[in-house]
């Protein structure tokens, strides 16, 4: 057993214990983090409010998604209900759970349109649901405290770098030619996948610990607890 893990459940628990009648809000609050809902609103923001803003959304939540993925992988963290069978899993993850992709998309994300709105009510707006979908994701049991405090922080980073950064970046790829535009889009792309597959293989013996696949599998609808 892990004793900083063993800490940290506490927080779980606590939550968890607030009552039942949080589960259709807290499910609610996740949905607004995950990647579907995001794909749902992305062609809305782009064709019906501003392209600019919508391209600029999609771009942060790919990369923050591939990111998340390879910070998964590097760091090979249970879910709370892996971990300790106490933590219901209120909503079932097959993937590791360090960091928090809710979290990190929700900063990122929400961050980004809070950016293009330039109003102070979409800062309080952003801030509110970034809190919230974290918060979510502790109640249903699937991320430990330091999962959503880390992928805040990940995308709180990622959202100073588009406020730094994006103008010049524009300017830079603006001057590039189409082709060398394409290239430079294939090699970060393609940078992204290596260091994913780098990372897994490097991890290609490892094997989980019996006790988070059993109770994963308690909560496992069909097929491998998981992945």
């Amino acid at each position: 057993m892990n004793p900083f893990l063993d800490s940290l459940i506490q927080w779980n628990a606590v939550i968890q214990s607030w009552g039942d009648w949080l589960t259709a809000p807290m499910s609610f609050l996740s949905f607004l983090g995950n990647e579907e809902f995001y794909l749902l609103i992305m062609p809305a923001i782009y064709w019906c409010w501003d392209a600019a803003a919508g391209l600029r959304v999609g771009v942060m939540l790919l990369l923050s998604a591939g990111i998340n993925s390879i910070a998964k992988l590097a760091f090979h963290s249970p879910r709370p209900f892996w971990y300790d069978s106490k933590v219901s899993a209120i909503s079932h993850e097959r993937s590791f759970g360090l960091p928090s992709g809710h979290s990190q998309n929700a900063v990122t994300v929400w961050g980004t349109m809070a950016v293009s709105i330039r109003k102070r009510w979409g800062w309080i707006l952003a801030f509110t649901l970034m809190f919230l979908i974290g918060l979510s994701r502790l109640y249903l049991g699937v991320h430990f405290l330091h999962d959503v405090l880390l992928g805040w922080t990940i995308g709180a980073l990622m959202l100073w770098g588009l406020i730094r950064l994006e103008e010049p970046v524009k300017k830079w790829l603006a001057s590039k030619s189409l082709r060398s535009q394409i290239g430079i889009i294939f090699i970060v792309s393609g940078t992204l996948i290596l260091i994913g597959a780098l990372i897994q293989f490097s991890f290609s013996d490892w094997q989980a610990p019996e006790f988070w696949e059993a109770n994963a599998q308690v909560w496992a609808e069909e097929g491998e607890a998981f992945d």
